[in-house]
């Protein structure tokens, strides 16, 4: 749910539009941290997510990219000989909430964002099943760079640590991105 000085809300409350509403895109890639160990609802951050867009709306924003999120369980964080591997299942099941939630808020027939709010335009990130293929095509070491203390080859690891992406696979998810606004 975040605090009284800071998440998305706060952010968005704080947020000056001082660019021209046609020409800015809004990029909303949240809402891990508030389930990732089974101490929040997913519905949360959700309606966290909605309220976010709707006074972004409010403010003049009409271009979103918006990303669902990717299995956390997949990353190092969750492994065999970590105090998360037990909380797997559970994890995995709020994030298929979160994404299904999530989805359904932006695009549901009769009361979804897009439906309510024509004028804008939603850029929907399927990280989730990205993250899914990618950490299965095993192209990359299985464990973290940090900590190698040299400076690693970003095409040969997936994740900077236990939890955080690498460089290599920021740049594909813009591609990915970029691709999706093509479309």
């Amino acid at each position: 749910m975040g605090f009284d000085w800071s998440g998305f809300n706060w952010q968005v409350d704080k947020y000056d539009l001082s660019t021209n509403p046609e020409e800015t895109l809004y990029t909303i890639w949240i809402g891990v941290n508030d389930y990732w160990d089974n101490k929040e609802d997913p519905s949360n951050s959700v309606e966290n997510i909605r309220v976010g867009l709707n006074k972004l709306i409010e403010k003049g924003g009409k271009h979103f990219v918006v990303f669902n999120n990717f299995d956390l369980t997949l990353s190092l964080g969750y492994g065999p000989n970590t105090d998360y591997h037990g909380l797997i299942p559970v994890v995995k099941e709020l994030t298929k909430e979160f994404n299904a939630e999530l989805f359904s808020m932006l695009y549901d027939k009769t009361d979804g964002l897009v439906k309510l709010n024509p004028e804008i335009k939603v850029y929907f990130i399927d990280i989730y099943s990205f993250m899914n293929d990618l950490v299965a095509s095993n192209q990359y070491h299985n464990k973290p760079w940090k900590g190698t203390y040299q400076f690693p080859d970003p095409n040969k690891y997936l994740w900077y640590d236990e939890w955080h992406p690498m460089t290599s696979c920021h740049k594909l998810i813009g591609e990915l991105v970029l691709k999706e606004m093509k479309n």
